[in-house]
């Protein structure tokens, strides 16, 4: 069973595939909205490997489906671009992995829009993918999860960061040690900077929703965000979490419950302190006023 409205690409998929392109034959670019352009391909697609879902029956040979693509006429480039297959490597041996949510199981019906939501290159997604699959498959705990993703932590990318927050919701709002586990991996050194921007926004997102309930969930996240904040390689997420997440998780500029310095850094003067200190001296536009009032109160 998939879910619809989950934030989570991998649980709202019926179906994952790894495809490889064996042929394309593309048509001519023609007009298609202002500032737009739009062009049909005919591709010859193998399955190379099933992550979720099952396709019947099983092809003995490549697929071949038509797709559509869309790009930019210009160097206006304002408006997202649409279908799923646009802007995706189409050369022959490129490997991709498709996201499709689709009742029907023919491969070709899973490959083409509308059922088709989604289309990447493999590389950048397959190593937190095939752990996405087994965590499905075997109804894996955080815990097995975490581990296995630990040794490929500089390799997982934002689509298993989703992933994460989404399977394991329920898990970690019911238990702090869950959540603490998964607050840690996200301070690990080794995630690229988009990867470590989505497990925030899914901590953010899941603690924004259910904070009420669980204040000790917001404090261990401040927590997090703050230690984030001191990473020499996080100059890209200051803005953000000076000036939106930190003031709205605090409950500074938000309804959600008011998280005391003195709860958030307790039994830890000396990164409070380090907090501090940063937030005097950094450099971004935005107002670090509110966080000073707020880490001054004793």
């Amino acid at each position: 069973m998939t879910q619809s409205t989950s934030r989570s690409v991998v649980v709202r998929s019926s179906h994952i595939l790894l495809v490889k392109v064996v042929a394309a034959k593309p048509g001519p670019w023609v007009p298609f909205k202002p500032g737009l352009k739009s062009r049909k391909v005919q591709l010859s697609i193998a399955i190379a490997e099933t992550l979720r879902g099952k396709v019947d029956p099983a092809p003995d040979g490549p697929v071949d489906v038509i797709v559509e693509q869309t790009d930019y006429d210009g160097e206006l480039m304002m408006q997202p671009l649409q279908g799923s297959w646009s802007r995706v490597p189409l050369d022959p041996g490129a490997e991709l992995v498709t996201f499709s949510d689709s009742a029907s199981r023919r491969a070709e019906r899973v490959l083409e829009e509308p059922a088709c939501k989604l289309v990447v290159p493999a590389e950048q997604v397959l190593p937190g993918l095939r752990i996405a699959a087994q965590t499905l498959v075997r109804d894996l705990p955080l815990k097995q999860t975490l581990d296995l993703a630990a040794p490929v932590t500089g390799r997982l990318d934002p689509i298993f960061a989703e992933f994460l927050w989404e399977q394991y919701a329920d898990e970690t709002m019911a238990s702090q040690p869950a959540f603490d586990s998964l607050a840690e991996f996200s301070e690990r050194k080794e995630l690229t900077p988009k990867t470590r921007q989505a497990l925030i926004d899914g901590a953010y997102n899941l603690v924004s929703l259910r904070g009420d309930e669980t204040p000790t969930r917001g404090q261990r996240l401040a927590l997090t965000m703050w230690r984030v904040l001191l990473m020499p390689d996080a100059a890209d997420l200051h803005e953000n979490l000076i000036g939106t997440y930190l003031p709205n998780l605090l409950g500074i500029t938000s309804g959600l419950p008011p998280q005391p310095a003195s709860r958030v850094f307790e039994n830890r003067e000396p990164e409070r302190n380090a907090v501090e200190a940063f937030l005097r001296r950094q450099g971004t536009d935005v107002d670090a006023s509110p966080l000073l009032e707020w880490i001054r109160i004793k």
